[in-house]
């Protein structure tokens, strides 16, 4: 079961709603059906540009998940920009610029961001593409494998 605090922003608690369903419609496949029977998920989310962006974070919760059930860090300093659809489909950000400036301002090292805002790449200032890794995924597979310490 999903529980998320009281105040949290509608389209931020969205998001993870589907995220969490997503999950729901692949636990057998992933081996995590007894796992997610037995626990109850809990979510914290801190609003770090103070209202400025929309948070789509679908990708970043569904990773986080998978993280803790799986026992698996994931890589300091990451950050993990797209959100998710109950199919599993990768939504991308409208601008990956602020987001991207915001991560780095906040310590990021590492952003992955969805194949579909690689146009988007060539735009960012120069110093987020010289002091930022960005990586690119095209699913969400892609997205957990290249999040997590492995």
């Amino acid at each position: 079961k999903l529980r998320t605090p009281t105040g949290l922003e509608k389209s931020l608690k969205e998001s993870l709603n589907r995220a969490f369903s997503y999950l729901q419609s692949v636990k057998d496949k992933l081996g995590l059906t007894q796992m997610l029977a037995q626990k109850d998920i809990y979510v914290e989310a801190v609003d770090l540009s103070g209202g400025r962006l929309d948070c789509p974070c679908g990708v970043a919760f569904f990773a986080a998940i998978i993280s803790v059930i799986r026992n698996r860090h994931v890589q300091a300093g990451t950050v993990i920009l797209g959100d998710l659809t109950i199919q599993g489909n990768i939504k991308g950000p409208a601008s990956i610029t602020e987001p991207l400036q915001l991560a780095l301002e906040s310590g990021a090292l590492r952003a992955l961001v969805p194949v579909s805002n690689k146009t988007q790449f060539a735009g960012l200032p120069e110093d987020v593409i010289e002091r930022l890794d960005v990586v690119f995924y095209g699913d969400v597979d892609r997205a957990v494998l290249k999040t997590l310490e492995m």
